[in-house]
């Protein structure tokens, strides 16, 4: 539905003249729309999605549409870590932006800005990479933020709390051994270190002994990653 009106305009088109010839917005509608955003200094977008007039779908197709830029959906894809770690969480949140995936010299990056030239040079400048823009069907890049970024932290959390845990004792029944052997805490946390390196498809992992902690650190896509 979205596409068969896209085709019915010019993509050399402003946004707002899309969403009009495309028959997303009625002329009346866009006028509001613009002397709302003027009086709450707002970007026009932001207003059309908050007054509800555009869905979020549409405004990401007309978007497309008319920058050249993929749309994707955050729910379907797999970030990768090495992408991640090129990004801090900080900046990811900051600019509501999710690095997804890291290719040679090109990151590539959910936005809903991707006409924002200040925001890609930042970026690519932070990074030392071409970035590549896409466009979030339905949003969820905060979401996507909490879930992609907290789930090392959830893994580091983990281990230290079952490491935490380790008492000695005495225990003499073989059986008895066998049992706390497989189910101590050094056991779980190493099978949950193997069990995030597969996740992050990991081709090797470095366990590195150091004074007072130890290193963990996977090598993903050619990279090391603490």
């Amino acid at each position: 539905m979205v596409d068969s009106k896209l085709k019915r305009t010019k993509a050399s088109k402003g946004i707002d003249r899309l969403l009009v010839e495309g028959a997303f917005l009625t002329r009346e509608q866009l006028d509001t729309a613009r002397a709302t955003a003027k009086r709450a200094r707002k970007d026009l977008r932001q207003v059309l999605l908050e007054e509800k007039l555009v869905s979020q779908e549409t405004l990401a197709m007309v978007l497309s549409f008319q920058l050249n830029v993929p749309t994707i959906d955050l729910k379907e894809i797999q970030v990768q870590p090495a992408a991640l770690a090129l990004v801090s969480e900080e900046v990811a949140r900051r600019h509501n932006i999710l690095p997804i995936a890291v290719d040679s010299d090109t990151l590539t990056v959910a936005t809903a800005e991707p006409d924002n030239r200040q925001l890609l040079d930042t970026l690519s400048a932070l990074t030392k990479k071409k970035v590549k823009p896409v466009i979030p069907l339905h949003d969820g890049i905060a979401d996507a933020i909490d879930s992609q970024y907290r789930s090392g932290m959830r893994v580091e959390r983990d281990i230290k709390q079952l490491l935490g845990s380790v008492r000695t004792t005495d225990i003499t029944d073989p059986a008895l051994i066998l049992d706390a052997v497989t189910n101590a805490p050094v056991v779980k946390a190493v099978e949950m270190l193997l069990n995030q390196s597969v996740r992050s498809r990991a081709s090797d992992i470095h366990i590195v002994p150091q004074k007072d902690a130890v290193l963990i650190r996977y090598r993903i896509d050619g990279i090391m990653h603490d």
